[in-house]
């Protein structure tokens, strides 16, 4: 049977999947290049707050209702900030597809996760003046 939990917990483990990515992506341009530099600072950046969404995502249901906004904005803007590198990498390398198709399934697994914080809040939010 399914519980309030499953959909918050499926976030959680795409949050920290993409940031164990990002952690991996930012190490691997670090090794390579040797010197700090932007792309491996935004991939930092990146796994910051992938792992700090899936913290959020984690204690979803005993954070205070101020607390569960900011984690729905939170997640809707790393939405919005993955779905327009999509769109900068789908502008700049047309000929590539492979990381057309990594970049949209990325937006995709963010975008699935603003979803189930929103459809939480959205059931937890229920204040019927009703009898």
């Amino acid at each position: 049977m399914a519980t309030l939990r499953d959909p918050l917990r499926a976030a959680v483990g795409v949050y920290v999947a993409l940031g164990l990515m990002c952690f991996l992506g930012a190490a691997a341009l670090l090794t390579t290049t040797g010197n700090f530099f932007w792309g491996s600072a935004f991939f930092f950046c990146l796994t910051l707050v992938f792992f700090s969404m899936g913290w959020l995502s984690y204690r979803y249901l005993v954070l205070s209702h101020t607390w569960r906004i900011v984690t729905l904005a939170i997640s809707a803007l790393t939405t919005l900030l993955v779905a327009t590198i999509v769109g900068g990498v789908a502008l700049s390398a047309s000929s590539r597809r492979g990381e057309l198709s990594g970049s949209c399934c990325v937006a995709l697994l963010v975008g699935i996760c603003t979803y189930l914080l929103w459809r939480q809040q959205r059931a937890s939010n229920n204040r019927s003046r009703g009898p």
